[in-house]
């Protein structure tokens, strides 16, 4: 752009399509044009000032029997001048288009061979661990077709993964589409644990496939990862905490809670300090939250009212007796799903 071929206002706009494939290019000026095609073909735009900014996107309406085409630049915008051109190129390729969308990272690899009336002619295969496209070019010969399978080379850590489809068939001028699924064989298991207290937690499967178990212990917030768990397991985890000396409270909370796999589930332990205990009358409520997740806390019974927040914060409230507390997650971080434990619970003056 901007290579002046002549002086009276005008743009030039050209695009190339030795294929003779349909084609369309659009474009605004200050208002919108359209100019569509099949070969070869030029044109002139009279803007109503120079210079001007303008913007085309270019498309593909029609291909060849048997061709995979496409338009370059599918868009562009520049300033143009009197005397500028803009080029369009129209390229087609004999063949198959494959797309294979993976968003997670596994390596698959695709396999095809070409035939002609029952004889194998060409074959070949491409690998890779992302979202891409390509093309297989086909041979010119009558009766063409395309085999293709597919399958996951390697995996990511934790998931478990898969192709779809494991095989198509496709003739020159057709796309196929590949997409890699994972899903997650692990649950995070959270244990926030502020005053030193020993906990212990266990599991094992109440429902599923596999039938797995184990136990962690600890005396301080510790996370960890509970691996291989298969898709329809119902793990089922169960705890205690037992507070040090000096320190009094609830001991683990929730004492028990189910869990799938793909799941992060929080334990929080409730001990503090018998020297700085609440005066009669008052309950202690904290909340633990390293996210940034939005939470309310509403309470009635001995008192009410209520608190939201998305950070960890601690507060102590006046009550006559029991008061009863409600848990919610108002909004998540970007790219999370947050859950509160636990949703609801009740405390005592004291």
């Amino acid at each position: 752009n901007g290579n002046n071929v002549g002086s009276n206002g005008l743009i030039e706009v050209i695009v190339y399509d030795p294929y003779n494939a349909g084609w369309s290019v659009s474009w605004n000026d200050g208002q919108s044009y359209t100019q569509s095609g099949n070969t070869t073909y030029e044109w002139y735009i009279d803007p109503p000032y120079v210079p001007i900014k303008i913007s085309f996107t270019a498309s593909i309406t029609k291909a060849p029997s048997g061709y995979i085409c496409w338009i370059q630049p599918s868009s562009v915008t520049n300033t143009y001048t009197a005397g500028s051109y803009q080029v369009f190129n129209v390229y087609c390729v004999y063949g198959v288009q494959v797309i294979v969308n993976d968003p997670y990272g596994a390596t698959w690899q695709v396999n095809w061979t070409e035939t002609s009336g029952g004889t194998i002619i060409t074959s070949g295969s491409r690998t890779g661990s992302t979202t891409t496209q390509f093309i297989v070019n086909a041979t010119q010969q009558p009766n063409v077709s395309f085999s293709f399978t597919a399958k996951i080379v390697q995996g990511i850590q934790n998931y478990i993964c898969s192709i779809t489809p494991t095989s198509t068939t496709a003739s020159p001028g057709s796309t196929v589409t590949f997409t890699v699924s994972c899903t997650p064989t692990y649950i995070q298991v959270v244990v926030y644990d502020s005053s030193g207290a020993y906990w212990s937690i266990s599991w094992w499967t109440t429902s599923g496939p596999v039938y797995i178990s184990g136990s962690q212990n600890g005396t301080t917030s510790y996370a960890w990862n509970v691996t291989n768990v298969p898709q329809g397991d119902v793990i089922y985890f169960v705890g205690y905490a037992q507070c040090p000396p000096g320190y009094t409270g609830q001991g683990l909370i929730p004492g028990s809670q189910d869990a799938l796999p793909g799941d992060t589930i929080y334990f929080f332990v409730d001990c503090y300090s018998t020297s700085t205990t609440q005066p009669s009358g008052s309950i202690s409520v904290s909340v633990q939250d390293s996210y940034g997740a939005g939470w309310s806390i509403t309470w009635s019974g001995g008192a009410s009212g209520s608190k939201t927040g998305s950070s960890s914060t601690s507060w102590t409230i006046s009550a006559s007796s029991t008061v009863n507390f409600q848990a919610s997650i108002t909004s998540n971080p970007s790219g999370y799903t947050c859950t509160i434990s636990p949703t609801s619970t009740s405390a005592n003056p004291g």
